[in-house]
């Protein structure tokens, strides 16, 4: 993600990237991060109006938005999903916002403020088995827990403190 523009690379049999990316601009500016439904469309966040963007990837390596939906917070950074559900993180408000999405894969906002974290929330991880969502908040220094439930409902379960001030990434196994 590059010039507000989203960069899929081809990958060969053995692993190596194509020499050019394919760059389909993104709906909106600032992409920050993605992962993927269970359809393989990329649902991403896009900053600049804090949103949740989903595109579908064509076989020549384009990408069709499929809509895009705002959370009305402050720079939704990273996302995370679990059970059909995506939760992100709004940087510059310190909550957790979260989204399902239509049969088409249209986002829909759940939750605008899902949970409440901790200021400079930005990394996020769900665990393998999808119960529990991690959200590293760099900007205080903390990494908070959560148990996801039906609904893609949040209940905090605990918060670490004294994590490295402006630390970045977080994965969970």
């Amino acid at each position: 993600m590059s010039n507000n523009a989203y960069d899929v690379f081809s990958v060969s049999n053995a692993g190596a990237l194509g020499a050019t990316p394919v760059v389909t601009p993104s709906d909106n500016a600032l992409p920050f991060s993605f992962t993927f439904d269970g359809e393989g469309n990329v649902v991403a966040t896009e900053a600049s109006n804090s949103s949740v963007d989903t595109y579908r990837v064509n076989a020549d390596g384009t990408l069709t938005s499929l809509g895009s939906v705002s959370d009305g917070a402050t720079a939704l950074c990273w996302i995370s999903g679990a059970n059909g559900y995506f939760f992100g993180s709004n940087a510059g408000s310190g909550t957790i916002s979260s989204f399902d999405e239509s049969a088409q894969g249209v986002p829909a906002l759940v939750d605008a403020t899902a949970a409440s974290a901790h200021a400079g929330t930005t990394d996020s991880v769900v665990s393998p088995d999808g119960s529990f969502l991690y959200v590293e908040s760099g900007g205080a220094g903390t990494l908070d827990a959560y148990a996801i439930g039906a609904g893609g409902t949040l209940t905090p379960i605990e918060t670490l403190f004294n994590i490295p001030v402006a630390a970045e990434g977080i994965a969970a196994s």
